[in-house]
């Protein structure tokens, strides 16, 4: 329809009269179709007709529509399931997927570190690598961590388009017991749905290194909430880094001939406050259930009952 053709012209406008002022470059949706054999045009053709009928959807970039196929492996109907999930999990989970603004992000970034590492893992994943800079517990909100990595990881596929795969990677020093007394399960049990049921790329292996009693202990509470395909890309180690990075490429506080996680850091940081009315702009992409054409059982599937959780105690 002409309606939608001029709908769609207007949104994009004003996407790239808002992105003409930010130094971040989308990565190029014709080098997506030439480097991924498995993209088919038709196939994206077919999602961005789906997607007009599904009006509590907010506006999706054909890049983004490309992000989530490949990360479901090129099937449609998972893509679909996957794009209501996405969108309807930002909508419910404000104290991860909204709040962001410059100050707020200033501090998150001056108590986490994380950034991607220069290279790639062995099997060509992209590596997040992070631990907390602020060790004190006065200071610690899992919530504020987990909205910086979601900013970094949408930064990073916008920039460079589908990846083979992320790995991350968290240092645990300095996570101790006081930190674990901080911790809402109720983000831990959103964020755990978020990784198994709507990230738009493929979590190749999640790596805790340097873990204590404190770790062990979080680990713990957060098992009854994973599925078995979460559960076998997850590492817990006692002691240093596991050998699947080269040691080269790793920073060079951990004996590596790369920058030190705090250059690094500060790279991604100021990557991150450059491109703040993005991520603004960004934040805003939620579900409209009052929009919904058709009730489901959408957000009971994912949350439960009523969209609510069970107060749950650490003991």
């Amino acid at each position: 329809m002409i309606i939608t053709k001029y709908l769609k012209i207007t949104v994009w406008s004003r996407f790239r009269l808002s992105h003409a002022t930010m130094p971040m470059k989308l990565a190029s949706v014709e080098r997506e179709y030439e480097k991924r054999e498995r993209l088919k045009r038709e196939d994206v053709r077919y999602l961005q007709e789906w997607l007009e009928k599904q009006p509590h959807i907010p506006e999706m970039l054909e890049l983004e529509i490309i992000l989530v196929l490949h990360a479901c492996k090129y099937s449609v109907e998972v893509t679909k399931i996957t794009i209501d999930n996405y969108y309807t999990m930002r909508a419910f989970s404000p104290e991860i997927f909204g709040g962001r603004d410059p100050v707020s992000a200033k501090n998150v970034l001056n108590n986490y570190y994380a950034a991607p590492l220069p290279k790639a893992a062995k099997d060509g994943s992209k590596v997040i690598f992070s631990k907390i800079r602020n060790t004190s517990a006065d200071t610690y909100a899992l919530e504020d961590y987990l909205k910086y990595m979601d900013m970094v990881i949408r930064i990073i596929l916008y920039e460079e388009g589908t990846l083979e795969g992320i790995i991350v990677v968290y240092d645990a020093t300095g996570f101790g017991l006081s930190h674990l007394a901080k911790v809402s399960l109720v983000v831990v049990k959103k964020f755990l749905i978020f990784l198994q049921e709507a990230l738009p790329v493929e979590l190749r292996q999640l790596h805790f290194f340097n873990c204590g009693v404190a770790m062990e202990k979080l680990f713990a509470l957060m098992k009854p909430f994973i599925k078995k395909d979460l559960l076998d890309v997850i590492h817990l180690h006692s002691g240093a880094v596991a050998t699947f990075l080269a040691k080269e490429d790793m920073p060079e506080e951990y004996g590596g001939s790369e920058e030190s996680l705090a250059a690094l850091h500060e790279k991604m940081s100021q990557k991150v406050l450059s491109n703040m009315d993005f991520i603004v702009m960004d934040e805003k992409k939620v579900s409209d259930e009052s929009k919904r054409l058709q009730k489901s059982t959408r957000v009971n599937d994912l949350f439960g009952i009523e969209g609510s959780f069970k107060k749950l105690d650490i003991d």
